[in-house]
């Protein structure tokens, strides 16, 4: 017969909690499903009916294919609305940095990467923000088309259309 001693009875409690982890690991990894609407009708081993589907009218519903989508018609080649502006003070922006330095380097780098770009930066004075100008003075039309030309050739995907507000004295870029 074993004595129990201060050793064997550490042992016996690392053992145990061992094996209750094992068992609580297994009961984990084991995938519990709630029963399906057969299984719950077919009841258990002795296949007795369940009272309460007795007394409850079961409707099962057939699963259908997914209709399909729709066909699209195919998308114009710009995605933007024609606009009804009529003024000439549309701009349209490859780049916004916050000092005058990085925005001129990145007007020359996006004048290497278009050739037909005439990049420049806005304003040319003190700003807290200053524009890399891809085209100015357009219609609003006009500015969404050079952005796509624009995009298409290279200049980043976020360039955008707007109207830059000059300051009283602000050169035109």
């Amino acid at each position: 017969m074993v004595t129990l001693t201060r050793k064997n009875s550490a042992l016996l409690v690392v053992l145990l909690a061992s094996a209750v982890a094992i068992f609580a690991g297994i009961w984990v990894a084991t995938p519990h499903r709630a029963p399906t609407p057969e299984s719950a009708q077919t009841g258990g081993p002795d296949d007795r009916p369940s009272p309460v589907a007795e007394s409850v009218e079961v409707v099962t519903r057939a699963r259908r294919a997914p209709e399909p989508a729709p066909q699209q018609p195919p998308q114009p080649t710009s995605v933007h609305a024609a606009s009804t502006d009529t003024s000439k003070d549309w701009s349209v922006v490859a780049a916004t940095l916050n000092s005058l330095d990085q925005a001129e380097k990145r007007a020359d780098s996006l004048k290497d990467t278009w050739r037909e770009c005439q990049c420049t930066v806005f304003p040319k004075g003190e700003s807290e923000r200053y524009f890399v100008v891809v085209g100015t003075g357009l219609g609003r039309n006009a500015a969404d088309s050079l952005r796509d030309r624009a995009t298409g050739a290279g200049l980043p995907g976020d360039t955008y259309v707007t109207k830059l507000i000059r300051r009283p004295g602000d050169p035109n870029p």
